[in-house]
């Protein structure tokens, strides 16, 4: 499929017209608890671009259909991008708070520790200091994996609020 070249004006005109910024908001309004305000503006402008430059006017689609299929495909892509950052950040994270436990003494851990609920206190305890996998958090304290995944990441959004 060949992409054809779009001007400026031809994209502005395109980016006001009311049908287009119909559709645009009503896919992204899905999104805005999810997407930055900013992020959901440039998918908006590169979904327009993207679609604009393969729209074939004789596939028997119309153009905002084409519109609204190519900007859910964008904020779904940059919720993915967003999630993998979170992922990335969080193992990060994780380490450097194991890093900033061993170098502090046990009063000042303590009196971090003490701000969070039990659960996320035990859970913490088991990971950064008895070392223990994610399977042996969930088997000694009868939750699945991925809960003692999930407490782990809340208790550790918890610490980075209180600290």
């Amino acid at each position: 499929m060949k992409k054809r070249e779009i001007d400026n004006e031809e994209f502005e005109s395109a980016y006001k017209n009311t049908d287009n910024l119909r559709i645009m908001n009503k896919v992204c309004s899905r999104y805005r608890a999810t997407i930055p305000a900013d992020e959901i503006e440039r998918c908006k402008l590169i979904s327009l671009w993207e679609a604009m430059k393969a729209y074939d006017p004789n596939g028997g689609k119309k153009f905002t259909s084409f519109l609204h299929t190519r900007i859910d495909w964008e904020c779904k892509r940059k919720i993915n991008e967003i999630n993998r950052q979170k992922k990335r950040n969080g193992y990060e994270f994780q380490e450097s708070l194991y890093i900033l436990y061993k170098n502090k003494d046990t009063a000042e851990i303590k009196d971090i520790l003490d701000k969070l609920p039990i659960k996320f206190q035990k859970v913490l305890d088991q990971r950064f200091f008895h070392r223990m996998t994610m399977e042996e958090i969930a088997k000694e304290n009868g939750y699945s994996r991925e809960t003692a995944r999930r407490y782990i990441i809340q208790a550790l959004d918890l610490v980075r609020k209180n600290a």
